[in-house]
């Protein structure tokens, strides 16, 4: 049904020669294949932004713009571009909260910060992506429901990110329960929620209750299932795995592989990539299985720059070195992790990888301010 009405709609605005109609349905069509985790989002979404840049309509390249960032935030395509179409959708609008929101239909300038943010995140940007996040959450949650609670969610992320699992389950926990009593709230919206609490419960090492949240994540019957169900599945074959589980992991993760590379999502890649080398260390000590997955994760990192899975790239390949007999690449691999854990401002996650290490000292400062 989407797809003959994408295809109805594209042919009369191209008879009626109308570059806003374009634009406008290359986003929908976009913003349709990202949620139903199928190809060809990211393509449309561009498509969607130089229509509209043509059409010269101010309102139409806002729209334009959410739709690309959309896509790339939350699909984890390319954060760079992401990061770009967000900054050019926030110079747009200015400091105007409502401009364009009748097309976007909630806040774009709140939308597009908060879209920044996961962006800086996977660039392993923290602070600046801790900044953005923080700033959207304390608007008026009644006013900006949507903006302020996808905020809130990922905020959830970002401590992941961190490696702060202090706090980030009673967030999650209430999240999850401000969310599910609005029932009107968007359904995507509660999918992610869900998805978070399960990432938070496996921080704080509640493996059962992790994965009986990624089970409810997973269920067919939720909105975005297939938009955030390869990354669910690679979070609940990381629980398997240390719940000692991993014949099952193998599957989960393999499935998440799968999905992963089918919907284009490089970042879900790398990180289920790394969740498999793991398995493939730890329980079927298979280094050159390890080290291949390890490397195409590596690409993965390098081309698109997401460098928040940098520290998990590092503690992947300490693990291949400990199973290699060589302590000294395992040494230099764990201090590579705590170093960049250290200089994405992740330091929680860098002293517990301090922590790993004979004779480190987990609250010493980087070697050098550049970092």
């Amino acid at each position: 049904m989407a797809e003959k009405l994408y295809a109805e709609t594209l042919a009369l605005a191209e008879r009626t020669g109308d570059r806003r109609a374009l634009s406008g349905a290359h986003r929908s069509y976009a913003f349709y294949l990202g949620i139903s985790g199928q190809t060809g989002a990211a393509q449309l979404a561009e498509d969607a932004v130089r229509e509209a840049d043509e059409s010269g309509d101010l309102r139409t390249r806002i729209a334009a713009r959410y739709g690309s960032v959309w896509v790339h935030a939350f699909c984890s395509v390319d954060p760079a571009l992401g990061l770009r179409r967000a900054e050019e959708g926030i110079e747009l609008v200015g400091d105007d909260l409502e401009l364009g929101s009748e097309v976007v239909g909630m806040s774009p300038r709140l939308m597009f910060e908060m879209m920044r943010s996961e962006t800086l995140g996977q660039l392993g940007r923290l602070s600046e992506s801790k900044a953005g996040l923080d700033w959207v959450s304390a608007h008026d949650p009644e006013a900006y429901r949507v903006p302020v609670a996808s905020a809130r969610t990922y905020s959830v992320c970002l401590a992941e990110r961190m490696g702060d699992a202090s706090t980030v389950l009673a967030v999650a926990e209430r999240l999850a329960l401000d969310l599910g009593r609005q029932p009107d709230m968007l359904s995507t919206l509660k999918t992610a929620a869900a998805h978070f609490l399960g990432v938070a419960q496996a921080m704080n090492e509640r493996w059962d209750e992790a994965l009986a949240t990624f089970d409810d994540a997973l269920d067919e019957r939720q909105a975005a299932v297939r938009l955030f169900g390869p990354l669910t599945l690679a979070w609940k074959a990381r629980v398997l795995m240390h719940s000692g589980a991993p014949d099952e992991a193998r599957t989960v993760v393999d499935e998440a592989i799968d999905r992963a590379r089918h919907v284009e999502q490089p970042f879900v890649m790398a990180e289920a990539l790394l969740v498999r080398a793991r398995l493939q260390i730890e329980f079927e000590s298979s280094a050159d299985r390890a080290e291949s997955d390890i490397a195409e994760a590596a690409e993965i990192v390098t081309r698109l720059g997401f460098r928040a899975t940098e520290p998990t790239l590092h503690e992947a390949r300490a693990a291949l070195a400990r199973l290699r007999d060589d302590e000294a690449g395992w040494r230099r691999e764990l201090e590579q992790a705590r170093d960049v854990a250290r200089a994405m401002g992740a330091g929680p996650r860098a002293e517990r990888i301090a922590a790993l290490l004979p004779d480190s000292d987990a609250l010493a400062p980087p070697a050098s301010a550049a970092d």
